[in-house]
Order: structure tokens, then sequence, then C-alpha cells
């Protein structure tokens, strides 16, 4: 469990241009969970997720980790970001060992493991982000866009975080790359059955793998809850520059149409799911 209580977060305190990014957040994150975080640019989706494994520290109120205070300084730092793992957008950019293997192993060898135990927990990581063994004498450099992310999510999965966040981790990458991360990462987190929060600018790859829903909106936590609490207020994203999955549009403008369909279509599979019993009758229309 993460709870913040009056998160708040000032840059450049005190000068002409003081900015407040985060304002009095309170919220709590349930473990073994999907969490979505959306919010347009400068929202203060990235600040929040930096304060929960102590890059940033609150100028006023608490961050806790299973009812703990995190700490802010020395050895218990350095624990709390073996326990809250984050990969940031472009993750391929911090890779930086001769071969995968090291740069997988570079966490866990850092937290004073025998040979042994690094070794399990590289061959671990790597068979749960699709990385097979052949490449780990490879360069990381040597691989693709694709490759070089689970490479990097790999080295942060090794830790065994209790939380694993990450920032934007398709970004830049073309349609199957993205989906293969994005199955990866479900299924990390379907085996480990730890906390993952996922930052994205897509309405549909946090509704087609989050259980629930954080939206940020100018330093200020504007919505929580599961998927379909979220995206059922569609008008009110709207007015703060978000919108819901494409898949929801279709099914409310075939509903106006004259189409029966069920409320909370928030994904591809799931409209589909709808639309198929009402191809095969000829189509169901209700004026």
């Amino acid at each position: 469990m993460i709870e913040t209580q009056n998160l708040t977060h000032i840059y450049m305190q005190g000068g002409p241009f003081e900015q407040v990014a985060l304002r009095q957040i309170n919220v709590k994150i349930p473990e073994n969970k999907m969490v979505g975080i959306i919010g347009h640019t400068g929202s203060g989706k990235s600040t929040f997720i930096q304060h929960l494994n102590g890059l940033l520290k609150p100028h006023h109120g608490r961050i806790l980790l299973d009812g703990e205070e995190i700490p802010k300084s020395g050895a218990g730092l350095k624990a709390l970001r073996f326990s809250v793992g984050l990969v940031f957008q472009y993750p391929e950019h911090q890779l930086f060992e001769e071969t995968v293997y090291r740069d997988i192993a570079f966490g866990p060898s850092n937290m004073k493991l025998s040979r042994e135990e690094v070794d399990e927990r590289v061959r671990r990581a790597a068979k749960l982000t699709g990385i097979g063994e052949e490449l780990f004498d490879r360069s990381p450099f040597e691989l693709s866009g694709g490759q070089k992310r689970r490479v990097a999510i790999a080295g942060i999965l090794a830790m065994e975080p209790q939380v694993l966040i990450l920032d934007e981790p398709t970004a830049g990458l073309d349609p199957i790359g993205r989906d293969e991360i994005l199955n990866n990462i479900v299924a990390i987190q379907k085996e480990r059955k730890n906390t993952v929060l996922l930052v994205s600018h897509s309405m549909e790859d946090v509704a087609r793998t989050c259980d629930e829903v954080l939206v940020f909106n100018h330093g200020t936590l504007f919505a929580s809850g599961t998927v379909d609490e979220v995206f059922a207020r569609s008008e009110e994203l709207n007015e703060i520059g978000l919108s819901v999955p494409q898949a929801a549009k279709i099914a409310d403008g075939l509903r106006k149409a004259g189409i029966a369909l069920p409320q909370n279509l928030y994904t591809v599979d799931a409209l589909c799911d709808a639309l198929l019993p009402l191809l095969s009758q000829g189509g169901v229309c209700h004026d």
C-alpha cells in the first residue's frame, strides 16, 4: 500500500518563477493492482511518481509505504529504491554496461546478494520480459528499440521491487513493440502480484491493462477510481483536455445511431464482443 497525505511540491520555491507542481495530494494506491496515471502535459504525473521512491522530497505532507513514512536519506532511502522501482521514459538511455547480462545484473549486484542469487534474478527478469539468453553476451546498444526497453525494465525487475512504476514505457515504439511491452507488463504483474503504476498518455492502453486510474490536473488529483468509474466521466475529462478511449467514442456514436450497446465499453475487445452478437442477427436497432 502506498499512501500520500497532503503531498505538496513546489519548484523554485520563493523565487520569481515559483510553481506549485503538486497541491495536497491525498491518495491510497492498493497493493497487487495495475494503476494507470493520466493527465495532460504538466499536470504533475512525473513529479508525483518521483516522490514515491524518494527522488523528490515533498515540501509538505507525507508518503507512506505499508504504513511507514518513507525515508528521506541514508541507507533507508537506498533500500526504498530497491522496493520501489522506477523506470523512466526512454529507459534505454540509461543502459551503459558492455553486455545485456551485466546491465540486468547491475541493480541486484548492488544489493549484496550472492553471485548465484544475482544470476537467478537476472534469468528470472529476462524471462519475464521476453529476453532470450542468447542475447546475454550482446551489447545492449546493438538491440532494437523494443529490446533495449525490455532490457532496461528487466534491470529494475531483477531487484524484485514491491512496486514497479513505469513512466510512458511505450513512448516512441511502433505498434508491435508497444503491444509487446504492455503484454510483458501485464504478465509481470500477474506473475509477481506486485503493484504496478503505469503513466501513460494512451487512454486505450490504460483501459486495456489497468484496474484503477488516477487523473491529475494542474497539480491536483482530479479523479480516482476504477477504469469504469473514471472513464464514465467523459464530459469532465474532455473539459480538462483528456478523452476517453477511442472504442468508447465509437460505442457512443453507435448508440446515438440507434444500436443498442451496453455502457462501459472502453476497449476494442469489449466493443467487438458487444457487436458480434448484433452482427450475427443482422443488426438490432432501436429508435
